[in-house]
């Protein structure tokens, strides 16, 4: 696997659980848990700024 298709893998994964996290957090909150709620939007963002990292990396590591 090429450093370029790690890169895309590493992304794809944090996508699917800054997702995850996206969609839980409104359905916690409607149950109540507020804390776990606030725990998943935490790491939404979380997710979201390591995307940005890998992404801005990725783009002036592989310039076509």
């Amino acid at each position: 696997m090429s450093t370029k298709s790690h890169y895309a893998a590493a992304i794809a994964q944090l996508t699917i659980h800054a997702e995850s996290c996206e969609s839980n957090a409104p359905i916690l909150v409607t149950e109540g848990n507020h804390e776990e709620a606030a725990n998943c939007a935490s790491n939404a963002n979380n997710y979201r700024g390591a995307i940005k990292i890998l992404q801005e990396y990725h783009a002036t590591e592989y310039t076509p």
